[in-house]
């Protein structure tokens, strides 16, 4: 087997620019060379972004079970209380989530700023 130069080939990564010893018959798109190391970077990447969507989405459709029963057990109790079908403060239950979350995302802010104000007095 001949190990001399003129048998290899060599390809720099268009990302990292970093130079990899590839096989001879690896076809090369237009666009460039990716590394190992880049495309596993690309992959961890996505990974991450595919699983925060999915707890994303789990999350909605919890909340929106959970509103869907209490809506139902409010709308119960309220026509059992007034003994008529007549639509009350019930009619609100599927906008909880919605404050809700307006509300959490509120203080969450309010949170963040508050911590980097004590971060930069802390630092000075």
């Amino acid at each position: 087997m001949d190990l001399s130069t003129k048998n290899r080939r060599y390809e720099t990564c268009v990302r990292c620019r970093k130079r990899w010893n590839i096989s001879r018959e690896r076809k090369v798109p237009l666009a460039g060379y990716l590394c190992p190391d880049c495309v596993a970077g690309d992959k961890r990447i996505q990974h991450a972004l595919d699983r925060g969507t999915a707890k994303r989405i789990a999350w909605a459709a919890a909340a929106a079970m959970l509103t869907l029963i209490l809506s139902m057990w409010a709308r119960s109790a309220a026509v059992e209380a007034r003994g008529s079908t007549a639509w009350g403060g019930e009619a609100l239950v599927p906008l909880l989530p919605l404050v809700g979350w307006c509300v959490w995302r509120t203080v969450r802010d309010w949170w963040r700023v508050i911590r980097e104000e004590l971060h930069e007095e802390a630092t000075r």
